[in-house]
């Protein structure tokens, strides 16, 4: 388990009794920083994917020192940034939207300009003791796998992810169906990022562990146990469309094969569109603008110093040279922000993206599909170069440095930031028992149950913070017994799930836990969205309301 010490010590730093009270019309406190163009569109995710090219393309904003692998130094190296304020210097990015006409692909082109909201208020209109990031801090909102409407992801508690056409106001938690144009109004997503942290780092593994959605409450009461270590301000953004080009081609939202909004990851719905924040604000910058900001409603003039704010010309002029090697066509054309074209990209979406309805849909990892997966740190071009050309850049180090500052979260202490992936291929079989042990000495067997499938694609159920331990069907039983459960489950070689009963969960055939055990390669420990399950004697598998659970954060504490 991380140790969770550093980053509590950190949060208590930052903690800082806000007691500004703004008197006139109730409302939120918030600000607007709307962002630029993209600094960069490419397959580069350095979260979740950091080294290598990520699954999917994403759109970048923020600041130039942006890298495959970075840290708070590399935002604060920043030369220039797509934000208006200079002093923000973070990152923020989001899964790019294709259009698809028989079987073609077309990035869709952004609308200039992407609206990042910060609310630092309550309901009641004053500051409500929200306090900066960390250095460094890192987070994630939404889910690639989502293909369903989840109320408990993204209704009033959760992300709360609108998609809007506006012209005719047409609004829908997926994609919007049933116009043909936007009449010049734009297509947008919308979606807020969790504002209630448990002290923890990003952990790449469990991603959204650390962080969690507040109630409908002021202040700190609005953040549930463990996630009441500080309450941000928070992130809520709209991000900008241009479908103008696509208003005369017919759209027929009924075809599954040919569907005319595809996100970068495959996902034809719009319900897995997820964002991306490194936090880079310069230190302490943040935190002077809650304790000061007396905008109600959005102006974010009074806010900043004018030596802080940044210009059209310099925004424009801030993109990134192409990180992944080598240069791949994600769909840009034109080098302005303004009056950008999207750009047809063929038959096929960059990385190993098939259209993907059913739920969860499988994340491939970039390398299987024989996509570019070097990646170089990336780098500033001159005012007005291309996004996404030159393939000349070196590789990235695989080393992630630490932050040594005393209020900065480093980064997690493994050099990949996303689980492993184990070998595949033909069914290995798993031992029919295994015989498990706690650490006072008892044992008794437990029995393979079968090849299930994992229905549960967020699994991140916010009051558990990590992975499970067990890297084979002995290892991962002998956790969960040991920590009081009677079900274990490994999924994808070696992932560790916890429980006593499951739900919304199908057994199948053996062959589709396929993924060699990474403790043990003669076994299968499930597969991609599949459990090998085993059970304690006795133990009934199916009960409803309830799942496999992470044994690790409730049972192992260090």
């Amino acid at each position: 388990m991380i140790n969770s010490n550093h980053f509590l010590t950190a949060a208590l730093g930052v903690l800082v009794s806000l007691t500004t009270h703004v008197e006139g019309q109730a409302g939120y406190h918030y600000f607007i920083i709307g962002s630029g163009g993209a600094l960069a569109i490419e397959r580069v995710d350095p979260l979740l994917s950091p080294g290598v090219a990520s699954n999917h393309v994403h759109s970048i904003t923020g600041g130039n020192g942006f890298k495959a692998t970075m840290n708070f130094a590399d935002t604060q190296s920043s030369t220039c940034t797509t934000m208006p304020v200079k002093i923000d210097k973070s990152n923020y990015w989001m899964p790019a939207l294709y259009f698809q006409h028989n079987g073609q692909y077309t990035r869709v082109p952004e609308a200039y300009n992407r609206k990042i909201y910060y609310k630092s208020g309550g309901h009641d209109g004053s500051f409500d003791n929200r306090t900066a990031f960390p250095d460094g801090f890192r987070m994630i909102t939404g889910n690639a796998k989502q293909r369903v409407y989840d109320d408990t992801l993204m209704g009033t508690g959760g992300t709360q992810l609108e998609w809007m056409c506006h012209g005719p106001d047409i609004r829908s938690s997926g994609f919007p169906t049933g116009f043909q144009n936007c009449n010049g109004g734009g297509l947008a997503a919308a979606m807020r990022f969790p504002s209630c942290w448990n002290g923890q780092d990003f952990n790449a593994q469990d991603p959204l562990a650390h962080m969690a959605f507040p109630t409908n409450a002021d202040g700190m009461a609005g953040c549930r146990a463990p996630h009441n270590v500080a309450r941000f301000p928070e992130i809520f953004i709209e991000y900008w469309l241009d479908v103008s080009q696509f208003d005369a081609i017919q759209k027929d939202y009924n075809d599954p094969n040919n569907p005319p909004w595809v996100l970068a990851d495959g996902d034809p719905t719009g319900y897995s569109f997820h964002m991306d924040f490194f936090n880079g604000w310069e230190t302490g910058a943040l935190q002077k603008v809650i304790e000061s900001c007396t905008s109600n409603f959005g102006d974010s003039t009074p806010c900043f110093d004018a030596n802080q704010l940044n210009n059209g010309a310099a925004q424009d002029a801030c993109r990134l040279q192409s990180i992944v090697t080598p240069s791949e066509n994600v769909g840009v054309t034109g080098t302005a922000a303004r009056g950008e074209q999207g750009g047809s990209i063929g038959s096929a979406l960059p990385g190993c993206n098939p259209i993907q309805r059913t739920q969860p849909a499988t994340i491939h990892a970039p390398g299987t599909c024989g996509a570019a997966t070097q990646v170089g740190g990336g780098s500033p071009v001159a005012a007005g170069g291309a996004v996404g050309t030159d393939s000349t850049l070196p590789a990235a180090s695989a080393s992630i440095p630490v932050v040594n500052k005393a209020n900065a979260i480093a980064p997690p202490a493994s050099t990949s930031s996303t689980p492993s992936m184990p070998s595949t291929g033909s069914y290995g079989g798993s031992p029919k028992s295994v015989t498990v042990k706690d650490n006072k000495g008892s044992s008794e067997t437990w029995t393979y149950q079968g090849c299930y499938t994992d229905l549960i694609p967020d699994r991140n159920t916010r009051s558990l913070a990590n992975w499970g331990r067990g890297d084979s069907s002995t290892s991962c039983a002998n956790n969960c017994y040991s920590a009081g459960y009677t079900i274990a489950g490994t999924e994808y070689g070696g992932q560790c799930f916890c429980g006593n009963t499951m739900t919304s969960t199908t057994k199948k055939d053996d062959s589709d836990c396929n993924t060699a055990c990474t403790g043990a390669s003669s076994e299968m420990c499930g597969g991609a969205s599949r459990l090998s399950v085993y059970a304690k004697g006795g133990t009934t598998l199916n009960k409803r309301k309830s799942h496999m659970r992470r044994h690790a954060a409730r049972h192992e504490v260090s």
